[in-house]
């Protein structure tokens, strides 16, 4: 299996495991919310090296619009960096910071967690 594949496999387990909010396999999949998707990561290589040494993810935690929005962001999110801090090899970079995920043409409010992963 490739590095890359194996790293995101350990990284969806960790997230599918979170109490209260879904897994979103894939990109552009519309999102159900309370969510987390993960993006393509940025790959690094050392010199010389044509295998990748280490990737960041960018892991999504997903809220519905709503007026409580920010609420549940900072209910949830606890849980999701505790779950990401168990994947080994892994590493939660800070700060988480907010933003917002596409979903079926809309922009739904996120924290934005880049996780450094050691290949």
């Amino acid at each position: 299996m490739n590095v890359l594949v194996e790293a995101a496999e350990a990284l969806y387990a960790a997230l599918a495991a979170v109490d209260e909010v879904r897994l979103h396999r894939g990109i552009g999949a519309v999102i159900n919310p309370p969510a987390t998707a993960l993006g393509p990561p940025e790959i690094e290589w050392t010199a010389y090296s044509a295998e990748p040494t280490g990737a960041t993810f960018q892991v999504a935690l997903i809220v519905a619009k709503a007026p409580d929005a920010m609420d549940e962001l900072f209910r949830l999110l606890p849980g999701v960096v505790e779950a990401l801090h168990g994947v080994a090899d892994a590493a939660v970079r800070s700060p988480a910071k907010p933003g917002t995920w596409p979903s079926g043409g809309v922009d739904l409010p996120a924290y934005l967690i880049d996780v450094d992963y050691a290949l």
